[in-house]
């Protein structure tokens, strides 16, 4: 039979679901048994989920995610209910801005090159989903002339440093360090450990520990990450925790 979508102890009407319904990025192997209960669909060592956010009659948001049950219930095929959740969550609007602008650093101490960007949305709310959506990785790699690695900072944003300005292994590092901080990360925020590949020829691809990619050859590893692309990636996660946090809260 399947179950109805409440929100607020109200049900929620099918075009509901459909007009609000935004994909929720998360890591496949920490959220396995939860996986199975909902649909949802998968890219590297992630899954994309459907969440529908209504607000609440306090003013505060309320997300929900949908299940295997409640498309069963509305009847929502899920080619139909994955069309909404692509356009709903590109309506939010991604950006992709230099970590200094984010960082708003006064132009005199900014790094020369200023080499790592931010990708998320508006909002910076969920906007790790922005890895569903190519176009804006190739737009950034035509403009830095090359490659890029994708560092996963969170499920609220993805980080990008040109392949030719970055050590893989350097990278994973601190990927995986600052993950480890509660105080730079909440721990049902972290995305993954990998480090990823964007290539204009073979699309985005998940980078393995000892530097083999899936696709293509090993990456260029002749230059170590400085301590500035560190401080800034930790930087850049501290800030939105707290932006989040204090959203969360409003």
């Amino acid at each position: 039979m399947g179950s109805r979508c409440t929100n607020n102890k109200r049900v929620l009407t099918r075009e509901e679901i459909l007009g609000t319904v935004a994909y929720r990025m998360m890591n496949r192997d920490a959220n396995a048994e939860l996986l199975k209960r909902i649909p949802h669909i998968c890219i590297l060592d992630l899954a994309a989920a459907y969440c529908c956010t209504l607000r609440l009659d306090n003013g505060c948001c309320s997300g929900m995610l949908i299940t295997h049950e409640s498309c069963q219930y509305y009847g929502i095929r899920a080619e139909e209910l994955d069309a909404a959740a692509r356009r709903n969550t590109e309506a939010g609007g991604f950006i992709t801005r230099k970590s200094s602008e984010i960082l708003e650093l006064p132009e005199e101490i900014r790094p020369v090159p200023d080499l790592m960007y931010v990708l998320t949305n508006q909002a910076a709310l969920y906007g790790a989903a922005i890895i569903l959506y190519e176009e804006y990785f190739l737009s950034l790699a035509e403009q830095t002339g090359g490659d890029l690695y994708i560092l996963p900072g969170s499920i609220h944003e993805l980080i990008a440093v040109p392949v030719t300005d970055g050590d893989l292994a350097g990278l994973q590092d601190i990927v995986k360090e600052v993950n480890g901080k509660e105080e730079a990360i909440s721990p049902h925020e972290v995305l993954s450990d990998n480090v990823y590949r964007y290539s204009r020829d073979g699309g985005l691809m998940c980078v393995t520990r000892d530097g083999k990619r899936k696709q293509a050859p090993s990456a260029d590893q002749s230059m170590e990450p400085t301590k500035a692309l560190k401080n800034s990636y930790a930087s850049i996660i501290r800030m939105r925790e707290g932006e989040v946090n204090g959203s969360n809260e409003n």
